[in-house]
C-alpha cells in the first residue's frame, strides 16, 4: 500500500488534547480486505454472559445434530457452529461498547459548554463520572492494542498507543498481500 494515498493523523486516546482524525483519500481503486485471520479471544471466558450463553448454545448444537451418524462429521458441523458464537457475540459487545462511547463522548462534550457554571457540584460530579467512564473504555482499547501488537516490551505506565496502533498496523499489512 502506498501511505501516500492513504494517510491517518490522529492523537493518542491517553493525551490531554482532543482527537484529531484526517483521512486522505486517492482516487485509486481500493483492494477489498476480506474478514481476516480469526482468533479467539480469551478474556470473553471472563465473561459470564458470553459462558452461559456458549452452554446453552453448545447443548443446542449438539441436538441439532444428532441425527449425523459420522462422528468426524457431526465433530466438524458442531466445531463450524461453535466458531460462530464468540464471533457473533464479540461484535455485538464491540457494537454496544463503540456505540456507549459516542453517546459519552457527545454527553461529555455537552457538559464541558456547561461547565462553564463552576458552582453547580451535579455537573461536575457527570462530568468526572463520564470522563473515568471513556478513561475505563480507552484503557480497554490500549490493552487490546497492546495484544494485537504482540508486542513484547510494555512499560507498565508507559500508554504510547500511537505507537503501538502503528506496531499492529504494521504487523496487519505484512500478513495482507497486494495484488
Amino acid at each position: 500500500m502506498n501511505l501516500a494515498n492513504k494517510c491517518t493523523i490522529a492523537f493518542g486516546p491517553e493525551t490531554d488534547h482532543s482527537a484529531i482524525f484526517v483521512h486522505f483519500k486517492s482516487a485509486e481503486l481500493k483492494q477489498k480486505k476480506g474478514p481476516g485471520f480469526w482468533k479467539f479471544n480469551q478474556s470473553l471466558l471472563n465473561d459470564e454472559n458470553y459462558v452461559s450463553l456458549f452452554r446453552l448454545e453448545l447443548e443446542n448444537f449438539k441436538q441439532k445434530y444428532t441425527d449425523v451418524e459420522d462422528l468426524n462429521q457431526r465433530w466438524d458441523l458442531i466445531k463450524m457452529e461453535i466458531r460462530g458464537v464468540p464471533v457473533k457475540y464479540s461484535k455485538n459487545k464491540s457494537r454496544e461498547r463503540k456505540s456507549t462511547e459516542t453517546i459519552l463522548q457527545n454527553i461529555s462534550d455537552l457538559f464541558k459548554r456547561a461547565e462553564a457554571e463552576p458552582n453547580n457540584k451535579h455537573i461536575i460530579c457527570e462530568i468526572q463520572s463520564i470522563r473515568l467512564r471513556l478513561k475505563r473504555i480507552m484503557q480497554y482499547k490500549t490493552k487490546g492494542a497492546i495484544l494485537r501488537s504482540k508486542v513484547r516490551w510494555y512499560e507498565d505506565g508507559e500508554r504510547n498507543t500511537r505507537f503501538l496502533c502503528n506496531v499492529e498496523k504494521r504487523n496487519y499489512e505484512k500478513r495482507h498481500l497486494e495484488n
